[in-house]
This record gives C-alpha cells, sequence and structure tokens, in this order.
C-alpha cells in the first residue's frame, strides 16, 4: 500500500513540497518501515541513515514521519547503540546524522492521528518528540496541528484512506504543512 510520500514527479505530500517550495525531493521512506532494525525490517530508519552515508549522500534538510509501525510509549533509556528498540535507533539515527552532516536541518514529523490506537500514537509521539529535542532536533506534530484527523460516522473527510493511511485529503494537508515548515527551516 502506498503511504502517499510520492516525490517530485510522483503524487503525494513530497509533489506538493516540491511544487510549492520549487526544492528536489527525494523520498527514502517505504511503507512498513520501523525506525528500529529486526523483525525481518530492511527498510527502518537506521538502514536508511547508514545507506545515505555509506553511499555518501547529503541533503540540506533530512525528515523522518516515522512512529506508527513499531512505535514504543515508553524511553527506558536505550543508548544509540541498541537499534533493536525505537528509542535507541532514533538516538542513533540522530547521532549518526548530526556526526556526518553537521551543518544539515533535521526535521521529524511526529505522525498523525489514526482511528486505531490513536491514545497509544499520542504517547508514542510524546516519546519520539522528547528524544529528538534532546538533540536540539526540531519536530512538527502533525498529530496535533495538521487538521489531519480519522474519519467518524459524521463525515468520511478522507484524511485517512483506510483509518491509518493517509488519503488524498490528508496528503494534501501534510504537504501544505510541510511545505511552510520547510520554506521556514530553510529561511525562503
Amino acid at each position: 500500500m502506498d503511504w502517499g510520500g510520492g516525490g517530485d514527479e510522483a503524487n503525494g505530500f513530497l509533489k506538493i513540497v516540491h511544487d510549492k517550495t520549487g526544492l528536489v525531493t527525494k523520498n527514502e521512506g517505504y511503507a512498513g518501515a520501523t525506525w528500529q532494525d529486526g523483525d525481518s525490517q530492511t527498510y527502518s530508519a537506521v538502514d536508511r541513515i547508514n545507506t545515505i552515508i555509506s553511499e555518501g549522500r547529503t541533503y540540506d534538510l533530512y525528515c523522518f514521519m516515522m512512529g506508527t509501525n513499531g512505535g514504543s510509549n515508553v524511553d527506558k533509556g536505550e543508548t544509540s547503540a541498541d537499534t533493536t528498540t525505537m528509542c535507541g535507533a532514533i538516538r542513533y539515527c540522530m547521532e549518526k546524522l548530526k556526526a556526518y552532516h553537521p551543518t544539515a536541518y533535521i526535521l521529524v514529523c511526529l505522525p498523525p492521528q489514526r482511528a486505531e490506537g490513536n491514545e497509544n500514537q499520542e504517547q508514542v509521539n510524546k516519546v519520539i518528540k522528547a528524544i529528538v529535542e534532546s538533540y536540539s532536533v526540531k519536530t512538527l506534530d502533525v498529530y496535533h496541528h495538521s487538521g489531519i484527523v480519522p474519519n467518524t460516522t459524521i463525515a468520511n473527510i478522507g484524511y485517512l484512506s483506510d483509518g491509518l493511511h493517509l488519503g488524498e485529503n490528508g496528503i494534501t494537508m501534510l504537504g501544505n504543512l510541510l511545505a511552510s515548515e520547510v520554506k521556514y527551516l530553510l529561511c525562503f
């Protein structure tokens, strides 16, 4: 299932960012990916960061939107040496990126609301936010400030296609929000 990211040429929220900012975007995300390694995870955030570094690629802005899959609502203080937990993996990604490209911007988008497990998602987002902000990394609170909410029995508003993945209206809302944040971060 497409998770709505897209890119410069493919429809999704990154195409909206591209169209509104003129920036080249590169979608490194994969549906079903987690921050952490393990559980047959081949496209974790840890894996993506290792690949970017090993290939010597650099970007002006690194943006993450992770934590719906395999999210943890408790930080047990795992260090960056433990990439099999969400908290350890987040620390690993922040430390590796900051060491590799210290002048780049890093933005972590806290996942939006969802139909099932919504209260847990809010707790997971608090854990993510606390960790990344301890590295002086900015968060974009998509959960509270995007307007992306699950469909209700009153209205089928199309923000989420299946209660979890972004629908057409959710893609548009996230694209617009992210484009504004990118313009702000990169000062244009």
